[in-house]
């Protein structure tokens, strides 16, 4: 059901689709589902997204249409954040795109300071 979202490129992929297939139908059951998405389409944080004072990295594959105008909002919300968006990348970056993910999220990593005070 989501998996052209959640990892555009295994599209085509039997093993990985029949995999994706079952996690989705072990994950949660179909009400349950229903319920999770109405649930997640009501989650609103834009109050408080100048108040984050931490560093903060916002991740998203271009492949990922409902989220991509989300992330560069929040991105642009958050003081000093950063955005990163991976290439070839569905929902699931670090699924779809393992290298680039662990790149970018290496980089933001290693850019932090030794002593978080």
């Amino acid at each position: 059901m989501y998996l052209e979202l959640f990892a555009p490129s295994m599209v085509g992929d039997s093993r990985y689709e029949e995999w994706f297939a079952k996690l989705e139908r072990l994950s949660v059951s179909p009400g349950a589902a229903i319920t999770l998405r109405r649930m997640n389409a009501e989650i609103d944080v834009r109050r408080v997204l100048a108040a984050i004072r931490v560093p903060t990295l916002v991740i998203v594959g271009d492949k990922d249409e409902p989220f991509l105008a989300p992330c560069r909002y929040m991105a642009g919300k958050i003081p000093g954040a950063r955005l990163e968006v991976i290439a070839g990348a569905g929902h699931s970056a670090n699924l779809d795109q393992p290298e680039a993910f662990n790149r970018v999220l290496g980089d933001f990593l290693a850019a932090l300071p030794a002593d978080p005070a």
